[in-house]
């Protein structure tokens, strides 16, 4: 049996998750041997669609997601149906999305391809100048508001007694001697 025993699983589910596991199992095998025979003369790629499947199952467990599977598993539990294949079939679903998507982004790009190559060089100063612009955006609302409130000089970061950790700015030196240290007088132990 391929179900995780610690998981308290009705004994009428038990066949119908090994049934999922297996298909699971040979699916991920068959893509990651048909990943190595195509990409085996491109290491650089192979490694590439390692770090996005890893990127996949980190986004696999995000809030949206769980509490989307969360939801229907609940509702179809107060109908009195068994919610079993639910995450399974939430999964094949936005897969089968992200794959649509960048097949379309595939081909169109090569589509694409012929007409935009004069543009090239036109696309990459309008992209860096936009890049460019928005650092010094940046930039300039930090110049505003370190000049509105002082000069971050020092971040103190103080634990109380009851293990509460509070993240103290203070905008001088001076200050963060004065609250720290109340004994010592302009840098001078007193």
């Amino acid at each position: 049996m391929l179900a995780l025993t610690w998981l308290a699983v009705p004994v009428h589910c038990e066949g119908k998750l090994d049934g999922i596991y297996s298909l699971l199992a040979l699916f991920m095998f068959g893509v990651w041997v048909w990943a190595y025979l195509a990409l085996r003369g491109h290491p650089l790629l192979f490694g590439t669609a390692i770090l996005a499947y890893s990127f996949g199952l980190r986004h696999a467990s995000t809030a949206d997601h769980i509490a989307a599977i969360d939801n229907v598993t609940r509702k179809l539990m107060q109908e009195g149906k068994r919610p079993v294949t639910v995450g399974f079939f939430f999964a094949l679903g936005h897969s089968a999305v992200v794959v649509l998507v960048a097949f379309g982004v595939a081909i169109t790009a090569s589509a694409l391809q012929q007409r935009v190559e004069g543009w090239k060089a036109v696309g990459g100063v309008i992209s860096t100048s936009v890049s460019a612009l928005f650092l010094f955006l940046v930039s300039a609302m930090t110049s505003s508001f370190l000049g509105a409130y002082g000069k971050l000089s020092v971040v103190f970061v103080e634990v109380s007694r009851t293990a509460k950790m509070t993240l103290t700015f203070y905008f001088r030196a001076e200050d963060y001697c004065r609250a720290v240290r109340p004994d010592v007088q302009d840098g001078f132990l007193g």
